[in-house]
């Protein structure tokens, strides 16, 4: 799966992608479109900042369905 398509399916902007990745919000955009390229270590700061936000949003679901605050 695409780093866009892995955005996409948590709902994260790619202002806030590239904000937490420290990405310029351009440099990603052009990279999703296929039009530009990142670094090894770019690529490795988003799949790092993916990984982050499904987490969060893990930890979110599990505290809602269980009622935990």
């Amino acid at each position: 799966m695409s780093i866009r398509e892995r955005r996409v399916r948590l709902k994260l902007s790619q202002l806030k992608l590239a904000h937490c990745a420290g990405v310029s919000r351009f440099k990603l955009c052009l990279y999703e479109l296929g039009q530009g390229t990142l670094s090894t270590e770019e690529i490795a700061r988003l799949e790092a900042a993916i990984a982050r936000e499904a987490q969060r949003l893990r930890y979110a679901l599990v505290e809602l369905e269980t009622g935990a605050s």
